[in-house]
């Protein structure tokens, strides 16, 4: 859970801050700040309280709690327990106020931050309507005006450092790329490794009429129709899919991509039929939990290892994987020595598993001993 979230944000995609769109409405530091209780001053903070420093700047239980439960309405993470939340929350906050200190040890401007922090929170406003409703939206998340800034102005610093160690380079108009190449010589080498690793599991490709249920029996009615005109030779499956099917009607005449039907998201009947289905043979109607469906299978390509030419570009991906995660594991070990740290007892062991994710990407030294952190 820790080492995704780790690396999920390994690659940010936003805007240099040469390139930053500027929105519509922006908000004042003053209005910003406005109704909310300022932030205490670190050396009033109760040290029981705080987790981690690094030169001037602090991370306190209060925010892991906060990013926590901002995590927690994430549909991705639905389902995640309160403390692997905290762990992942912790972890987040750690890097970041990690690389935001790299950032600003680079040379870049505090004050050129919190100005396109301002300008996105007043995106943010308007969409809202109002500052007060801004705030509302900030209360229910635990959080304030002030100390959304002062994160945000964290989290783009420790994107801008990430993009810096990357070699971040403009492509087009807003677009960035890392300057990370992997040479066919590397690319063949790491094939010739454990070639079997790369294999293909079943892809099946099948064409689809899906009708939604709406719990009165027409979508059943309409797709057994369907099927008896299809069997009698009055519509052929193409034409029936482009009218009817509400999954890629029209041109697309439901035509799937090709899939694994064992880790595919359609639905278990469906990928059942998927497993099972002859090929260009119209299936009895097929009923899920919200819809019914026509299916005929058009290809299988069997299971199977892959040859060289067809696997280039999983090893290009994982060889700038790689890449990236060894150029960040060496960031974090510069970090960590030419910083001032403090680490509260019961979490010294945090920036060791910060740098453990990525040093594990790397494959420089095996996983971290430890599961995380205790709450």
């Amino acid at each position: 859970m820790i080492t995704t979230l780790l690396l999920a944000a390994l690659l940010p995609q936003i805007a240099t801050i040469d390139h930053m769109p500027e929105p519509e409405s922006q908000v004042s530091e003053a209005e910003a700040q406005a109704g909310d209780t300022q932030t205490v001053p670190a050396s009033y903070i109760p040290i029981n309280q705080t987790i981690l420093i690094i030169n001037d700047d602090v991370l306190t239980q209060l925010d892991v709690t906060r990013a926590a439960l901002a995590m927690k309405k994430n549909p991705n993470l639905a389902g995640a327990s309160a403390s692997a939340l905290q762990q992942g929350a912790l972890m987040e906050l750690a890097r970041d106020l990690l690389f935001s200190q790299g950032a600003i040890r680079s040379g870049i401007s505090k004050e050129l931050v919190m100005s396109i922090v301002n300008s996105q929170i007043g995106a943010e406003v308007k969409k809202k309507g109002s500052i007060p409703a801004f705030q509302r939206h900030l209360a229910s998340l635990g959080t304030n005006m002030t100390i959304e800034r002062n994160q945000r102005a964290r989290q783009l610093l420790a994107q801008v450092f990430q993009q810096q160690v990357l070699g971040y380079q403009p492509v087009g108009a807003k677009r960035l790329m890392a300057q990370l190449y992997a040479t066919p010589e590397a690319m063949y080498e790491s094939y010739q490794d454990d070639p079997e690793r790369f294999y293909r599991p079943e892809q099946v490709t099948a064409q689809i009429i899906r009708l939604k249920d709406n719990g009165q029996g027409s979508a059943e009615e309409v797709i057994r129709l369907l099927r008896n005109e299809i069997m009698a030779g009055k519509l052929t499956f193409d034409e029936a899919a482009k009218e009817h099917s509400q999954y890629r009607g029209g041109e697309q005449a439901g035509m799937a991509d090709p899939t694994d039907p064992a880790t595919s998201s359609f639905s278990q009947p469906v990928r059942d039929y998927m497993m099972t289905g002859e090929i260009d043979v119209v299936s009895d109607p097929i009923q899920d939990k919200r819809a019914w469906y026509l299916m005929t299978i058009k290809e299988r390509s069997p299971a199977g290892p892959l040859a060289f030419a067809e696997a280039q570009a999983f090893i290009k991906k994982e060889l700038k994987d790689q890449q990236r995660a060894g150029l960040m594991y060496a960031a974090v070990i510069d970090l960590r020595a030419s910083c001032s740290i403090w680490v509260n007892p019961r979490f010294e062991g945090i920036l060791d598993l910060v740098e453990a994710g990525f040093a594990q990407a790397v494959k420089t030294i095996g996983p971290p001993e430890e599961d995380g952190i205790s709450f």
